[in-house]
């Protein structure tokens, strides 16, 4: 006789599904980075750059801190209560792990009761770093009267923004959809949710949009008990708009979740030894790869949407919230756009087509391709050539949104220089990210490094203008590191149209920064054992039945 199967406990299968989701997160370095150390790095640089003055009548003693440090925890919440278990739960039906999980003695729900209990104690260690930091590093005072209201505007944010986020996995059908789907809407609403604008007066269309979505209330609802000079009470407004997205939320995923994969089309793979292998110039090899590496990005959302999309909506949000600014004599936009632009760049050279280089090495690729005509150079040069071509998109997308929104001029002298930086700025920082791609060991090791190192310097560089000057010692610290170089370069080929002198020094630092980035590259990516993959990949079944070993030639053939 079969064994009978015994149904799990369900309150048992919640707390074990809790503890794998909570191991998981722990093993995600991205998910960790995202979620915990960002916001705290977030609130440490600005405070850093704009100084932790004090705020409304004079010989209050309150500081900036006591109005961002809430801020930091309502991104630290989104992020684990919203973004995490909406990606979590994608990839696994994307892998067929929901549809198995309905065989076995575990109920189903348990598995999304765990992800909503695992996101809610992150959540909460999450807001309790922040505060921590705030009273500890920067004078944040709490009112202790005021707690049982700020938990209170913690468990319906949380609850609700949990709810958001089974909505979100039953509508999305792929993990990188999921993610650039969630990460990008939290940092957008963010910008007009008064998150990262305190101080700047948004027009009235744009205010209207923020108090539409739920983040807006959220951060207000959150602010209230941290914000001395509030006396409107309870947020019970906030607190009422943020439940029914929660609602919303909750109606979406019990009408439309599936626990089995979205059935999508694959392209299939030529067969092996269909055509004789022919000699092929190296020009057909370059742009064999540049064709390749482009559909790489293109294919996947978060590449594309935070290198081109998200700098062009910051542009726009930024612009209209800060158009009437001055920044060191310079109308606000003018003095964004060139920042912008440069971030754009970054997060294609420096993250994005080595990260990819990082995963091909952990899968393999790398290692096979050395079976073929494929030169490594000719490679990287495929790849560098896919970095340039993402930054000019990014860059005409950006320039264009000012010169028809916000008057923004761009000299007509200073284009040849401005493609010029361009090109210098790409492959700087493509040396630089392929050279730290090779010296660390796995790709998701990589994806956090290069973001730990590109935002709070993007910060520091003054790519984003916070309304006043960096301090000297800011200034002088990042004026070592290339970042700031390719903001100024690009930001004097803008204005000046003119080949001046300290145009040609910010070249030159960018060009030696690109010089070391590319000798280290080369020491470090070898043909022999840093083509290999570090570690061993894990032996895994594809949903279509293939072998890993059949996966990896399939993804060398195209590549070749």
């Amino acid at each position: 006789m079969a064994e009978k199967t015994v149904p799990a406990r369900p309150r048992r299968a919640v707390l074990a599904h809790a503890r794998h989701a909570a191991r998981s997160f722990l093993r995600t370095p991205l998910a960790a980075f995202f979620t915990l150390a960002f916001p705290l790095g977030w609130l440490g640089t600005v405070v850093l750059v704009v100084g932790n003055q004090e705020i409304g009548p004079p010989g209050a003693g309150v500081r900036l801190a006591q109005l961002l440090t809430p801020v930091a925890a309502v991104f630290a919440v989104a992020m684990a209560a919203f973004v995490t278990p909406a990606v979590t739960i994608v990839l696994a039906r994307e892998r067929g792990e929901l549809k198995r999980l309905r065989g076995t003695p575990s109920p189903p729900a348990a598995f999304l009761a765990g992800q909503v209990l695992c996101a809610t104690v992150v959540a909460l260690l999450g807001t309790a770093i922040m505060v921590a930091a705030g009273v500890l590093a920067f004078g944040v005072r709490v009112d202790l009267a005021e707690l049982p209201g700020a938990l209170v505007v913690l468990v319906v944010g949380i609850a609700a923004l949990a709810a958001l986020a089974l909505g979100v996995a039953a509508l999305v059908p792929t993990g990188a959809t999921a993610q650039a789907a969630t990460i990008g809407s939290v940092v957008v609403l963010g910008f007009v949710s008064d998150m990262f604008t305190a101080g700047g007066a948004a027009p009235g269309w744009l205010d209207a949009v923020g108090w539409f979505f739920p983040l807006r209330h959220l951060v207000a609802a959150l602010r209230d008990p941290f914000d001395p000079f509030t006396a409107d009470g309870f947020g019970w407004v906030h607190l009422v708009v943020v439940a029914a997205w929660g609602l919303m939320g909750a109606l979406v995923a019990l009408r439309a979740f599936r626990w089995e994969p979205h059935r999508g089309s694959r392209r299939a793979h030529a067969a092996w030894g269909a055509a004789a292998p022919r000699r092929r110039s190296a020009l057909t090899l370059i742009l064999g790869q540049l064709s390749y590496a482009d559909r790489t990005q293109w294919r996947d959302p978060g590449a594309w949407f935070f290198a081109v999309v998200f700098p062009g909506l910051l542009f726009v949000v930024l612009g209209a919230v800060w158009g009437g600014a001055v920044f060191d004599g310079i109308p606000y936009p003018q003095a964004l756009a060139p920042g912008l632009v440069a971030y754009g760049v970054a997060v294609t050279a420096f993250v994005n087509l080595p990260e990819a280089t990082a995963v091909a090495r952990d899968r393999g690729v790398l290692r096979r391709l050395r079976g073929t005509p494929l030169p490594a150079w000719a490679y990287l040069a495929g790849r560098g050539m896919s970095a340039l071509g993402m930054g000019a998109i990014t860059a005409a997308l950006v320039l264009a949104a000012g010169v028809a929104m916000f008057d923004v001029r761009i000299a007509p002298r200073g284009v040849p220089a401005l493609l010029l930086v361009l090109v210098l700025g790409t492959a700087c920082l493509l040396a630089l990210g392929t050279a730290l791609a090779a010296a660390i060991r796995t790709g998701k090791a990589f994806s956090v490094v290069s973001l730990a190192l590109l935002l709070p310097m993007s910060f520091l560089s003054g790519l984003f203008p916070f309304g006043a000057p960096e301090p000297a010692v800011v200034r002088a610290v990042a004026s070592v590191f290339p970042l700031q170089h390719l903001g100024d370069a690009l930001d004097e080929a803008l204005r000046a149209g003119s080949w001046a002198p300290v145009a040609w020094h910010h070249l030159a630092v960018l060009l030696v920064w690109g010089l070391v980035g590319a000798a280290v590259a080369a020491r470090l990516l070898r043909p022999g054992r840093s083509w290999r993959a570090v570690e061993p990949a894990r032996a895994r079944t594809g949903p279509d039945g293939h072998g890993p070993r059949q996966v990896v030639a399939d993804r060398t053939h195209e590549e070749v």
